[in-house]
């Protein structure tokens, strides 16, 4: 048996990772929701970027596509395939850039008005 953990789906919404989860532990199949906690923690505007991994042992990812495209077979259709999510990284580095301009534009508008030029 595999014990390298496979990521077979990404969630914002964590009732509906609960929901397949529950559905999969039902199946015997053993689930880990990598960043559940984190997820739950993001403020709603941010809420793209904190996604749960829906986790499967890789010798039960097979199976447990079978029951995610029985579930819901508009989100997993026939020819989806397993594959890795898209960079946690690449999301953080998203939200950095983005607070990184807000927090530069804050400043130039300090300091503008402590010269007293406003814009």
């Amino acid at each position: 048996m595999s014990k390298e953990m496979v990521t077979i789906a990404e969630f914002v919404d964590l009732n509906d990772a609960h929901l397949l989860r529950s559905r999969l532990e039902a199946e015997d199949i053993p689930v880990f929701l990598q960043d559940e906690y984190i997820t739950c923690m993001r403020p709603a505007p941010f809420n793209a970027y904190a996604k749960a991994l829906l986790q499967v042992p890789g010798d039960d990812v097979e199976h447990a596509m079978a029951i995610l495209r029985e579930v819901h077979p508009e989100r997993f259709p026939q020819t989806d395939l397993a594959r890795p999510p898209a960079s946690a990284l690449r999301g953080a580095l998203k939200l950095f850039a983005i607070v990184t301009a807000f927090v530069a534009m804050a400043a130039l508008f300090s300091f503008l008005a402590a010269r007293g030029r406003g814009l």
